[in-house]
């Protein structure tokens, strides 16, 4: 009766036309209603709306409308509520005024319960703190910022204290249910967790619009509250009032630099009456005693958003300690006066000192700052903003501060450190400045400059010794030497033309440094992996010739993909697993519902995956031409032509052939691939199935959970996650060996052979024939079983000359007639490694293949290799240039027609399908790959010229 009395009420005092749309909202299709509502929005003063809402809240579950409440008794933590059209800021801000007016009394109690929760947190008296928590929880409502609170209480616990109300609450919020909201929480204020990886995978969620813009938002609030301009900050203040109203009021004070607070009265107050509810002193005094205070400082300072202070001092490590690309820094003039005015008047040559960075005078707050490293390194690249890079440090200063930052290789701008080098007249700086470039930039440009630098110190004082220049390295610096080896892979080491003289050399050398890190660390791993990778390198003693990967995976991609698609979901259930007490658990079926899309992922991807290299390396012409053609091609030879030209033989032999290219065709079309609706009979399997597969699934599994428990991180869990997909991948790859040796028989045709031998008039020579035949295809299968396994080495190395003449001698197994000019060969040709050597392998086959199967028969194909420059920048890269002769049947606008890709064409299906003899495998590369460009495909004059580049420069 009070409720209906309420609505009539309410209802009186609103304009007759607006009062029938309210009725209309109440009780009209969920659509319509949103739409009168948002044009209502729209056009009705701050007043008039906030009579709606009240209104609209008085209904509660009779309208189609729901309206969040302003104090909730559960944490909000899914998308419930439809997604209203946005008000300006200034209306928003006034709607919030008229709010915090009206439940100015229940707000003032909710801040009295805050205050005895930060009362009791700063005592360390956590068992008074739960209680005081959930005495907010009842009489004010649920929020995000209480639970950001309760996130804190339940991590600072002392010796494992029971605190059932803490516990409830974060139940509540779906923490044991793996809901990112609050798993977030707990997994960022935990010591040992990797803030930035975790900030940068929660705030990459997936934009789907309104469908998951609240989480979004209300996923920012612990990582970045920050808005970067007036619309942005509208959306958090609705996000927030979707959640409570103390949360909208929080987000409005985090971000009051906006707009003139003293304008909004009743919103003013409230947030005085806030600012009064914590010192950030204390706050930080409650971490001087740790390690690593400042890190854990920053990670929970989330918890006491309600400080000005607090603000102040995450404005400057949200925008400068983390990766400066993120779409939600904004970098302006605005931003660097703002922070300047936190930022005291130090210069770079001062940073690696002990002097104060900030303006404050808080001692235990200085006091973190000058022991810890996240300021020094938000200063740093402050600063280097500030001044766009034009600054310089010294060699001894630089080589200090890479002792006292941390993260600089993420959070750095590489445009900027690019003209400190510049700057810099110390070869060991420059080295420093592109070693930390190196992690954070794909140019190759970059990658040459730090090559260029490195080679040259080594050369000058080290007689091309890479790993004593990294052992003097280290008296000087122990982080830059563990960061070289952490830069210098194999794949890196590849690339040192001037020390790294043989391929064996690249093992050798990646061998040392893992044995110098060893003997440094003490750590037995680095010596395991030393021997593991001797062993391997003494296996692969063919490492000097051609190793294409015909099985590969892109490991850096997959790492991005595992980082940006699967660590929210995994740092939420290994969050739930630890609370429940289940990271000792054999198996668990989340974990294994992880693994199972990271490995779908690692076989089905056709742009990092198995499936994209499979379509690339063998399917397109590789497994015909061995097995096939080069086989067939036997029946050419002199010696047999007179038995294969007796009728009766010559019948059997057509026979022959037509059923060994059936079978090798159906293997092509039906089994080399990974599993999918349309291929069914795949022999790549992106599942979890079989016992064996289960039971690496398994031992994954408990190995991320192994690590999470012993570090409370999940920092290796990717490394992790790709070592078993190789692992469970070679249980797949022994079934494609085990395919092809059960195929030997039907694929040698032992009947009709024997049929040869029965009725040919010489049957000595036919013997001979049916010998040499079977001969032939167990050595060309026994090779391919080689193409089914894990590569040894993820940087092959090769010169482009030699590169060409080992996919043309695969193209003669298909097309014996098929000619390449040999005049350009040369002993000092251009090498090329790791990424530039998988994509231009992989485009001369297509080239070469389509040259050979549609060109004019025993016409040469002319190649020129050159470095060029590429413009606008005037980049350095190779250049390579393929002509042909089209077939005497063919015209130029027919091959130019086929040369053309159309808009319509599937670019991302390339390498897993076989059409059109591969150029939109070319155009693949191309998109796929942005060093790679295609600049002439075309015929003329019967001629065709394909001309590529891949930059090697910038």
């Amino acid at each position: 009766m009070e409720n209906r009395i309420l609505i009539h009420r309410e209802l009186k005092k609103l304009d007759i036309r607006i009062r029938n749309k309210v009725r209309a909202i109440v009780a009209g299709e969920i659509a319509d209603s949103v739409r009168i509502l948002n044009s209502l929005r729209e056009r009705l003063s701050v007043h008039e709306l906030a009579q709606i809402d009240v209104v609209l809240r008085a209904f509660g579950q009779i309208s189609i409308v729901s309206i969040p409440d302003l104090f909730p008794s559960h944490p909000q933590i899914t998308e419930n509520f439809k997604r209203l059209k946005l008000l300006t800021l200034p209306k928003q801000l006034a709607f919030l005024d008229v709010l915090c007016k009206s439940h100015f009394d229940k707000l003032e109690a909710s801040l009295r319960c805050v205050e005895a929760i930060n009362v009791a947190v700063l005592k360390k008296d956590y068992q008074g703190a739960s209680l005081a928590i959930a005495k907010a929880y009842r009489e004010a409502g649920a929020s995000h910022f209480l639970l950001r609170k309760a996130a804190l209480i339940s991590v600072e616990r002392e010796n494992g204290d029971e605190l059932p109300e803490v516990d409830s609450i974060l139940e509540d919020a779906g923490i044991r249910v793996n809901n990112l909201v609050s798993s977030s929480l707990v997994n960022c204020y935990q010591e040992g967790q990797d803030f930035l990886s975790m900030k940068k995978s929660l705030l990459g969620l997936p934009n789907k619009g309104d469908l998951n813009k609240f989480t979004r938002d209300t996923l920012r609030l612990a990582f970045h509250p920050h808005a970067a301009d007036t619309e942005d900050l509208t959306n958090l203040i609705q996000s927030s009032l979707q959640s409570s109203l103390l949360d909208a009021i929080i987000i409005a004070k985090v971000n009051k630099h906006a707009f003139q607070a003293n304008t909004y009265n009743y919103l003013n107050i409230i947030f005085e009456r806030l600012e009064n509810l914590s010192d950030i002193s204390a706050i930080a005094n409650q971490y001087t005693e740790f390690e690593d205070g400042e890190e854990l400082f920053y990670k929970r300072s989330s918890a006491w958003l309600e400080n000005d202070s607090v603000v102040l001092y995450r404005t400057l490590q949200d925008n400068f300690y983390d990766f400066p690309e993120s779409p939600y820094i904004k970098l302006d003039e605005e931003l660097l006066t703002r922070v300047g005015q936190w930022v005291g008047d130090v210069i770079l040559p001062e940073l690696p000192s002990g002097r104060k960075m900030t303006r404050h005078t808080w001692t235990s707050l200085s006091r973190l700052e000058r022991d810890g490293s996240t300021t020094r390194s938000s200063v740093f690249n402050y600063l280097i903003a500030k001044h766009k890079g034009y600054a310089d440090i010294s060699e001894d200063g630089l080589l200090l501060l890479m002792s006292r930052t941390r993260d600089l290789s993420k959070t750095i701008n590489p445009a900027y450190l690019r003209n400190m080098a510049a700057c810099s007249s110390s070869q060991i700086s420059k080295l420093i400045y592109f070693l930390l470039i190196a992690k954070k930039s794909r140019s190759e440009g970059d990658d040459h400059q730090l090559r260029r630098i490195l080679q040259k110190l080594v050369l000058d004082s080290y007689n091309g010794r890479l790993v004593d220049f990294v052992a003097a390295m280290s008296t000087c610096s122990q982080v830059v030497a563990e960061y070289m080896y952490e830069v210098f892979t194999e794949d890196f080491i590849a690339k040192l033309s001037k020390i790294i003289l043989t391929a064996s050399q690249i093992t050798e050398t990646r061998a040392a440094l893992h044995r110098f890190m060893g003997d440094t660390t003490g750590e037995k791993i680095y010596l395991d992996r030393a021997r593991t990778l001797l062993i391997d390198h003494q296996i692969n003693k063919l490492r000097n010739e051609i190793d294409d990967n015909r099985i590969y995976v892109d490991s850096s991609r997959l790492l991005e993909w595992i980082n940006d698609e699967l660590m929210r979901e995994l740092n939420a259930i290994l969050t739930a697993l630890d609370l429940n007490n289940s990271l000792e658990q054999d198996s668990n079926p989340q974990m294994l519902e992880i693994i199972g899309r990271c490995y779908a992922a690692f076989c089905g991807s056709t742009v990092f995956g198995i499936a994209s290299y499979l379509g690339r390396r063998i399917r397109h012409g590789t497994f015909k031409g061995h097995l096939y053609s080069s086989v067939v091609n036997l029946s050419k030879l002199s010696k047999y032509q007179s038995l294969l030209n007796e009728n009766l033989v010559g019948q059997i032999w057509s026979d022959w052939q037509a059923r060994y290219e059936t079978v090798i065709n159906e293997i092509i079309i039906d089994r080399l691939h990974v599993e999918s609706p349309g291929k069914r009979q795949a022999l790549l399997r992106p599942r979890l199935e079989g016992p064996h597969k289960m039971e690496i699934a398994n031992a994954c599994s408990k190995a991320v959970m192994r690590d999470y428990s012993e570090r409370k991180t999940s920092q290796a869990a990717p490394q992790i996650l790709i070592e078993y997909c190789w692992r469970m991948l070679e249980d797949d790859l022994n079934n494609v060996n085990t395919f092809l040796k059960g195929k030997k028989s039907e694929l040698i045709g032992a009947d009709l052979l024997s049929q040869i031998k029965s009725c040919a008039h010489r049957s000595e020579l036919a013997g001979v024939f049916c010998r040499d035949l079977t001969h032939h295809i167990n050595e060309k299968l026994s090779s391919m079983y080689g193409w089914f396994k894990r590569p040894i080495s993820v940087s092959p190395k090769a010169s482009l000359s030699l590169l060409f003449r080992a996919v043309a001698a695969e193209v003669r197994d298909t097309f014996p007639d098929f000619k390449i000019d040999q005049l350009h060969d040369h002993d000092d040709d251009i090498e090329i490694v790791g990424g530039a050597y998988h994509v231009l392998y992989d485009a001369f086959y297509v080239v070469i293949y389509n040259a050979a199967k549609h060109g004019k028969p025993g016409a040469e194909v002319d190649r020129l290799f050159r470095f060029v420059r590429r413009q606008p920048q005037n980049d350095l890269a190779v250049s390579i240039t393929i002509t042909s002769q089209i077939s005497d049947d063919d015209t130029s606008e027919y091959v130019n027609s086929r040369l053309e890709v159309n808009p319509d064409d599937n670019l991302d299906n390339a390498q897993i399908s076989e059409d059109r003899s591969g150029i939109r495998k070319l155009h693949q590369l191309a998109r796929s790959d942005p060093n790679f460009s295609i600049n002439i495909l075309h015929c003329e004059e019967r001629n065709v010229v394909i001309s590529m580049s891949y930059l090697l420069e910038h």
